[in-house]
């Protein structure tokens, strides 16, 4: 008894990257320049090429073979199929340029219609027999050929939905794979969205646009379309296992380190699974769920870690030689590189949390909830959660080394987070009616906010513009509670004020209590005194003028008598 299933299942299921092998054919053999006759010619030497290989002739009296899944043994068989498509739609597109024949429309439709049945012929054969990528490749090539043929027909609202369906295909696909097929896919759909606008249009034009709407919300919601994301799904999931089990070196600091610890490549591939998850789940909330795979993941990290540091204790404990150091720069390189991924997504998940954290106790803030009435999270929180994510910029800031934009937008960033920081520690004292305190912290923070301002000058607006609208509006809140805070200070001391015993002033004007702040002078009859005025007249001693008027008659004595007279001699004119 033979089981055709079980037998099928069994086989190894073939790949064939479409999209590739029809792009690189066509513009190589003509449609570079837009020769369909050429390709055509292409096509049918490329038919016969492949038929002697996988010895699939017709023999010396033409018979006609049928491509049944029992035949299909190797990737040849699909290629085969797949030029039919390509030739017959080649021919299609040659007749469209010969406008002399009146018939060559009418048959250019009858060739197009033939290139869709053998597009669809490699639809089955790819289902049976070839794995996830290849049947979803088949599956919109059927889809852009059919669309094409309703185009043709004037059937925009069929044409629509099968166009749509293979762009979103192809949009699925760009974003897995290598780099060529993911420029061919994004290729493919630059392609496609023109077709679309243009059926939308005659469907605005020719129907009423309440049918059209109605038309595509059917087409989107058929289970053909659940289908489909399956398989999508399917696709991106076996592409992310090929690319992380033929992940045998990572590249780290300008070099490529081997990972020779089989445990420690499968707790790295467990890792990179835990972020594909984690990206998957990108527009979510911080959950439960989502810290719970945070939490995985910084445990296959540091577990990674741990094993790299026992092969370097091992490797440190035998004779050295320059075999011996070059493995142990490899291992403490992979330990560095390890530390780095691992301090990187501990970031992203602490900026999530305080990002989160952070909406809702600015909700409360701005509506005027003080911390006794605010039953969520406290500004305290936040600041915890801000003091960690400044924490992990230093890490990663040591851990490698950036170049300069990069550096830059770090540095920035660090001095952005501290500027939040010290918003919300002033939240916290505004809680706790510490007015001055409050008052000097959101100042504190407008200080912070320009010097983060200044370092983002120079760098991606991409990359910067959702940062400084951020903080600018930081500063406004800080501006505004900073006001509150003076407001509410100055009420506060006031209301103390009129609490504490009259005390007997000494004076009421402002100008002789400089030294000290006092409201006094703020309840004076009248209104506030700040000087005395008109200013009282005090006298002062004058400055004394002396005159030496009796110099003139003063009578001195003659003191000639007491000086000595000359020495006159020979030894005096010696000794002096």
């Amino acid at each position: 008894f033979f089981d055709h299933d079980t037998f099928m299942s069994q086989q190894t299921k073939f790949s064939l990257d479409i999209l590739a092998t029809i792009k690189t054919a066509q513009m190589l053999n003509g449609l570079r320049h837009g020769d369909y006759e050429r390709y055509r010619e292409y096509c049918s030497k490329r038919i016969r090429r492949i038929r002697k290989k996988i010895h699939f002739v017709h023999g010396s009296k033409y018979r006609a073979k049928t491509i049944g899944e029992q035949q299909v043994n190797n990737v040849g068989f699909l290629e085969l199929v797949l030029n039919y498509a390509e030739r017959a739609w080649a021919h299609s597109m040659a007749l469209k340029e010969n406008v002399e024949n009146p018939r060559s429309k009418f048959y250019a439709a009858h060739k197009l219609a033939k290139a869709a049945k053998w597009a669809g012929q490699l639809e089955a054969l790819c289902n049976a027999t070839a794995d996830e990528r290849t049947k979803i490749e088949a599956g919109s090539y059927h889809d852009w050929l059919r669309g094409n043929i309703q185009l043709d027909k004037g059937d925009y609202a069929g044409a629509v939905q099968k166009l749509s369906r293979a762009m979103a295909v192809y949009s699925e696909l760009g974003k897995v794979g290598t780099l060529k097929q993911q420029d061919l896919c994004k290729d493919r759909v630059s392609e496609i969205e023109p077709t679309i606008r243009f059926c939308n249009f005659n469907l605005g034009q020719a129907n009423d646009p309440d049918m059209v709407k109605k038309i595509l919300s059917e087409t989107e919601s058929t289970h053909t379309q659940d289908m489909l994301k399956s398989k999508l799904d399917s696709v991106l999931s076996e592409a992310r296992k090929k690319e992380a089990e033929s992940m045998r070196e990572v590249s780290w600091r300008g070099e490529h380190v081997a990972i020779r610890n089989d445990k420690c490549r499968v707790l790295i591939i467990n890792a990179n699974d835990i972020s594909f998850e984690l990206n998957q789940m990108a527009g979510l909330e911080m959950d439960d769920s989502k810290l719970q795979l945070y939490d995985k993941l910084a445990n296959c990290y540091n577990d990674a870690i741990k094993l790299v540091k026992e092969d370097i204790i091992a490797n440190k404990t035998t004779k050295s030689n320059i075999k011996k150091e070059a493995e142990l720069k490899a291992l403490q390189l992979l330990e560095e590189f390890l530390t780095f991924e691992k301090t990187q997504k501990v970031y992203e998940r602490n900026l999530k949390l305080a990002t989160q954290i952070e909406e809702k106790v600015l909700q409360a803030a701005l509506k005027g909830k003080d911390g006794k009435d605010n039953k969520g999270p406290k500004a305290d929180e936040c600041v915890k959660c801000y003091e960690t994510v400044i924490a992990n910029i230093l890490d990663l800031n040591n851990l490698k080394d950036f170049d300069e934009e990069a550096k830059r937008v770090l540095v920035a960033d660090h001095l952005s987070y501290k500027a939040i920081r010290c918003f919300f520690v002033g939240l916290s004292y505004m809680s706790v009616e510490k007015w001055q305190e409050a008052m000097a912290l959101f100042s504190r923070t407008e200080t912070h906010i320009r010097t983060a301002v200044d370092h983002y000058e120079g760098v991606d607006p991409a990359t910067s513009k959702a940062m400084i609208t951020k903080l600018e509006n930081y500063k406004t809140w800080a501006t505004s509670f900073g006001i509150t805070s003076h407001a509410k200070g100055f009420l506060a001391q006031l209301a103390t004020t009129t609490e504490k015993p009259v005390q007997p002033k000494t004076t009421g004007l402002l100008l002789d209590n400089l030294d000290q702040y006092s409201s006094d002078f703020l309840q004076e009859e009248g209104g506030p005194k700040l000087v005395e005025f008109p200013p009282k007249l005090e006298p002062i001693t004058c400055k004394p003028l002396l005159f030496d008027l009796a110099l003139s008659e003063c009578v001195f004595p003659d003191l000639s008598e007491k000086k000595k007279a000359p020495r006159t001699g020979f030894f005096s004119r010696l000794w002096g």
